[in-house]
């Protein structure tokens, strides 16, 4: 659901929209987002606040979780307010202040956590309506990307999903690893035609972790009647998340 949606037009008790999204969202605690554009996320406070306004209590949902929006299925436009990049900075300002946003009131987010592509994952498939086989949603619109058919089974795509691409020195080396594992494969087909390079997120999460950790951190104090709230620098940060994940 967009801000827009919620803002504008669904947030009048009348709408059956609305209704539906209310009443699934008090029986029973799940996990609620929306995506976002450059041009819109600044709209999204709107969205919590007329939850809030419906009397929503932030205690029955589960994670909120506000992702950007990416270029429509099998086209390369760079030039449109999407994400093409995890390296933009409009995209790190976002999710960071839709991130503190959410916080603020209330609501509960996402922790940075262990992250991995679905095409590195083995048995994980998606189904076309036509009974094509892709490794990820996002390829169903790039017929180069299919890895098969219900009736032919799957067949070898090591090569065009380039698996394992992260095992290089530059990501074995990184702390972020376990946070990114390579990255998103459709970005580097958007921007370069081909899975060849990894999607690499230091810049993000140089940008944003510490950011993050401190975010939670203010958020924890203030419903624990805390009155203060210290971080650790930002290389101790990265090298406790990367412990996180070695141990």
């Amino acid at each position: 659901m967009t801000a827009n949606a919620l803002s504008s037009r669904d947030t009048a008790a009348s709408r059956p929209s609305w209704q539906i999204f209310r009443r699934s969202a008090t029986s029973s605690p799940s996990s609620r987002g929306g995506n976002f554009t450059r041009d819109n996320y600044q709209k999204f406070p709107e969205m919590l606040d007329a939850l809030l306004a419906a009397g929503i209590d932030p205690a029955r949902l589960g994670p909120v979780q506000f992702s950007p929006i990416l270029p429509k299925s099998g086209v390369r436009d760079s030039s449109s307010d999407c994400c093409v990049s995890c390296g933009e900075p409009w995209l790190m300002e976002a999710i960071v202040f839709l991130r503190e946003e959410t916080l603020k009131r209330g609501f509960g987010v996402e922790k940075p956590a262990m992250g991995v592509c679905m095409v590195e994952l083995t048995n994980n498939l998606v189904v076309n309506y036509d009974g094509t086989l892709y490794k990820c949603p996002a390829f169903m619109g790039w017929p180069e990307m299919a890895v098969g058919t219900l009736a032919d089974g799957v067949s070898d795509y090591s090569v065009s999903h380039n698996l394992d691409i992260w095992k290089n020195d530059d990501c074995l080396e990184c702390a972020y690893l376990p946070l990114c594992f390579g990255g998103c494969r459709l970005l580097p087909l958007l921007n370069h035609g081909v899975i060849n390079r990894v999607d690499c997120r230091k810049e993000f999460y140089d940008t944003t972790l510490e950011r993050f950790i401190l975010q939670d951190c203010r958020s924890h104090t203030a419903k624990s009647g805390s009155t203060t709230c210290h971080g650790p620098s930002s290389s101790a940060m990265r090298s406790k998340v990367a412990s996180c994940f070695t141990e």
